[in-house]
């Protein structure tokens, strides 16, 4: 039997083959294997990147630049901002190829690397890892192009490694395909180490460049030494001459009249460095200016000269001026010396920083500010060299900025209108978190409002949405309007504080939660109230004496008899927490179960109970089992036949650990559920290890399964804290706290096992008949092509049973089918 391809997507199940000859099953997913994936990454990657710290103007006439973690480019009218890569940048370069190329931190040994990117934001390439090794270099700063096309640039640390420090540093070369790379020069204590900035090219074919430190007196160089490696030579010993700057820690430019000109640190008449002149011969040295502070400018973070169309250096300090720095301009002969412009700790920026550049062509200066902005995560700038014309291109915004939820905690809700709704704990514009909807595709990503939760929402039989936040019960319609608190709780008193539970909506149509703390002996409540926010009332409050529970962390849950059931995370007569009954009047409390209470119990539920097809309570805790790290545990709505169903293995043999959430029952009748921790990777945050799972249980405790570990790595979310919900197709969805692109949390689904299509021995025409293994109360439609691109439907019907008899009437010679999921 040959198979022939199908024209399938994520809806579609595998196509059998039918009237050809004997029917023959074509599946991607084995029968029983959840699909998996991640539907929305929280956070707005492509619009962050703080502290910037160089800018270079391109070919194109774009800007290039760096910041924490991003390479962007950005139009020089600030329009068209855009994340190039994703990743520590240091210093760019445009090659005479039309590459950006750039030397940063990370790496295979985390100690930096050479890299190359094109300038649409492809083809990032490694072109060499620093290893700190064997006299290699370790923390690059920046590359220029020869005349003889390497690139030649300097690390901070490596090379002679005889030293506490790590090594004085080199000088290194590499031709733009990455290969031919070789160390040029190792420095060595007292002719100049650590150098701070990347080499500059004279037009005599030299390399000239600075180091911080070392010298005559200790107080930098600055060097020269051939292409090849050769000829090193100490030209000049900073801070040996009267006023003499120190701590060179940016690059020399080669002035229109041959001679180099640089920036120190520090030292100086005033100690806040200067802007000195040197021959290339070494001869001719000349402090140009000492900045004095306030009104003037300090070079401690000044950041090198470029030179201008008139023939002045220009160039900005770090601090000084007014307090954030300052843009000024002077002669090559020293004179001339100006402030032209005074940043402020504002909407302008403070601190410029980095590599800055001359526009000669419109006379604009363009550079960087480290912090300010209206984010105070830094601002791209730029302003005429005459000192007028200061306009900001970009204020930078850093993560914990990010407009965009971060952190979802609580299970989502699949909505009746297809929508996903969730809430996630910090983030949004005020970042106190937000509330979100999410189609059940991924798309049509929304906040309808800010406000900070880590509880989950209900839909209401009226079709609003319900929630709780520390102090109040809300209502929101699902376009987001009409907003409105439908009670508020006092930090302390009766009616409790602090509604941690996911509300319900019972039988009778009025709502009820918990609150974790506060009532009568501040333990927490249950409370009531109707949904136009009327009639709150207190039905329990937790007591501190005859072996009561204590602070209910989740919601609960009406079972079949109209009763309510619920758990709290401690008290009770063994102090681990208790399953608790109690009638929707306030009457008829009781006990149901002490955790702790026998061998291997669970202890502490942070989760509501599930009431299965078999009218028995089923639950998780959070620590407790064999293993002390979670349980998940069933009982009668009677208290009797108290079982633990699972202990937890924990990370160690790739199991899940902690589960903090609640289950639900769906595909086949099992459990489903997930663990904060356990699994794989190595996600900490002091309670557990390992990065979260999704499980599957069966009700008698047969049948565990891992459906997902989840990891560290490649943009995969982890931990994930809220539980899962169910659409209306059995599609399970849910979310992590962390990971994703920015580590802000996502949301996921996991799609039932793939239908199978089987058919008996097939006729030499039809009708054919043969049979769908679908999930039990989930509409199908199943199609029928004779060329595997026209699909006609032959019926639609819900699989009852899971097994159904399908037959094709007519008569075909040869025919495909597929069901597709609705």
């Amino acid at each position: 039997m040959k198979i022939k391809p199908g024209i399938r997507n994520r809806l579609i199940h595998p196509i059998a083959t039918i009237g050809c000859l004997p029917a023959i099953l074509l599946t991607s997913v084995a029968f029983g294997q959840f699909q998996f994936e991640q539907i929305k990454s929280f956070g707005f990657p492509e619009q962050l990147g703080s502290s910037p710290s160089s800018l270079i103007k391109g070919s194109d006439g774009a800007l290039y630049g760096t910041a924490s973690d991003v390479i962007f480019k950005i139009n020089n009218d600030g329009s068209g901002y855009t994340i190039l890569h994703h990743g520590d940048g240091g210093a760019l370069v445009e090659g005479s190829d039309g590459v950006l190329y750039g030397a940063s931190g990370g790496g295979s040994s985390g100690l930096g690397v050479v890299f190359a990117l094109r300038k649409d934001g492809s083809d990032f390439r490694v072109l060499h890892n620093f290893t700190g090794a064997n006299g290699d270099g370790s923390h690059p700063f920046g590359v220029i192009e020869g005349g003889d096309g390497f690139l030649y640039g300097t690390t901070e640390s490596g090379g002679i490694t005889t030293n506490q420090f790590g090594g004085w540093g080199t000088v290194f070369r590499i031709r733009k395909d990455g290969s031919s790379y070789s160390v040029l020069h190792m420095f060595s204590f007292g002719e100049g180490m650590w150098p701070g900035a990347p080499v500059v090219q004279g037009s005599d074919g030299a390399l000239y460049g600075t180091t911080s430190d070392g010298g005559t007196v200790r107080g930098g160089t600055v060097f020269k030494l051939k292409p090849d490696g050769s000829g090193y030579t100490v030209l000049y010993s900073l801070g040996t001459g009267f006023g003499d700057g120190t701590d060179p820690e940016s690059a020399l430019i080669e002035g229109s009249d041959g001679a180099l000109y640089g920036t120190t640190a520090a030292g100086g008449t005033n100690g806040s460095g200067t802007v000195f002149k040197l021959n290339k011969g070494g001869t001719g040295h000349l402090v140009l200016h000492s900045f004095a502070g306030a009104g003037d400018g300090t070079g401690f973070v000044a950041h090198g000269v470029v030179e201008g169309r008139d023939g002045a250096m220009y160039g900005t300090t770090g601090g000084g001026g007014t307090g954030c720095g300052t843009f000024f301009k002077l002669n090559k002969d020293g004179s001339g010396f100006s402030v032209l412009y005074e940043f402020t700790n504002g909407t302008n920026g403070c601190g410029p920083a980095g590599a800055q550049e001359t526009d000669l062509d419109d006379k604009t200066f363009y550079g960087v500010t480290g912090v300010g902005g209206v984010n105070n995560s830094g601002t791209a700038f730029k302003i005429n060299i005459d000192g007028s014309g200061y306009t900001v291109l970009r204020n930078f915004i850093s993560n914990s900025q990010d407009p965009d939820g971060h952190n979802p905690v609580a299970a989502l809700l699949a909505g009746s209108d297809g929508f996903l709704y969730g809430t996630t704990l910090n983030g949004g514009s005020n970042q106190n978190g937000t509330l979100f909807k999410l189609g059940n595709d991924g798309r049509g990503y929304a906040t309808l409002e800010l406000l900070g939760s880590q509880n989950s929402l209900l839909e209401g039989t009226d079709g609003a949405l319900f929630g709780t936040t520390l102090l109040t019960v809300f209502k929101l319609n699902k376009n987001g309007s009409g907003y409105t608190a439908l009670h508020t709780f006092s930090n302390t008193g009766p009616e409790g504080s602090d509604p941690s539970g996911t509300l319900i909506e019972a039988s009778d149509g009025i709502l009820y939660g918990t609150a974790y703390q506060g009532g009568t002996d501040n333990y927490g409540t249950v409370f009531k109230l109707n949904k136009d926010g009327s009639g709150f009332t207190v039905l329990r409050s937790f007591k501190a004496v005859g072996g009561d529970g204590r602070y209910p962390l989740a919601g609960l849950v009406e079972g079949s008899d109209g009763i309510l059931y619920g758990t709290t995370s401690r008290g009770g007569s063994v102090g681990g927490g208790t399953v608790f009954k109690l009638g929707k009047d306030g009457k008829g409390y009781r006990v149901l179960h002490d955790f702790g209470s026998v061998a291997w119990d669970g202890g502490e539920s942070h989760a509501p109970l599930l009431e299965g097809s078999d009218g028995a309570l089923c639950g998780t805790t959070f620590y407790g089992g064999t293993n002390g790290i979670g349980t998940v545990f069933k009982l009668n709505k009677d208290g009797s036949g108290y079982a633990v169903l699972r202990s937890f293995a924990g990370w160690t043999v790739g199991d899940g650990s902690y589960p903090s959430a609640g289950l639900l029952e769906a595909y086949g009748g099992a459990l489903y559920g997930t663990t904060q921790h356990g699994g794989t990777g190595y996600c900490y945050d002091g309670i557990g290890v390992g990065c979260g799972t999704v499980f599957r249980l069966n009700k008698d405790g047969s049948g565990y399964a891992t459906l997902r570990r989840f990891s560290d790595t490649s943009g995969d979310g982890n931990i994930p804290y809220g539980g899962l919900a169910k659409a209306s197709d059995g599609t399970l969805y849910g979310t992590t706290s962390h990971g994703g692109a920015v580590d802000f949390g996502t949301v996921f689904l996991l799609r039932p096992p793939v239908t199978r299509l089987t058919s008996p021995a097939m006729p030499s025409q039809g009708p054919f008949r043969f049979t769908l293994l679908g999930e039990p109360g989930r509409r199908y439609t199943i199609q029928s092509s004779a060329d595997l691109i026209h699909w006609i439907a032959l019926t639609n019907f819900v699989s009852v049973t899971g097994t159904n008899q399908v037959t094709d009437v007519t008569n075909h010679n040869c025919r495909f089918y597929r069901a597709v999921a609705q």
